[in-house]
Order: structure tokens, then sequence, then C-alpha cells
């Protein structure tokens, strides 16, 4: 689903993709950015990236 989301996928097709309905993504969304204590999709998408670089180099 991240990868989805990172690629610019929509709530619609990711729900199609993987078979979910849009609650089981909004309450996985929800969880995500509390996790990450951020308020909207982009900036978790943005941390998410951040986080990955921030691997991606030691």
């Amino acid at each position: 689903m991240l990868r989805m989301l990172s690629g610019g996928s929509t709530r619609e097709a990711i729900t199609r993709t993987l078979d979910i309905s849009p609650r089981t993504y909004t309450t996985y969304m929800a969880a995500l950015r509390e996790r990450f204590r951020v308020r909207t999709n982009e900036q978790l998408m943005y941390e998410l990236g951040r986080r990955r670089d921030t691997a991606a180099d030691g």
C-alpha cells in the first residue's frame, strides 16, 4: 500500500487493487499518521521517504 501511495495511486485504485474496503484503508492510514505523528498523507509520505533515505545511508 505504501509503495502505491508513494507512486501517486489514488485511494480508489489502492482499495480496488488490494481488495480492501475504503474503511480499512482509512483506518490503516490514520494509524500510520498517528504512529509517525503527522497530520496529512503528504506529511506521512515525506516522513517515510526521509526515514528510508536515512536507512539507506547507513
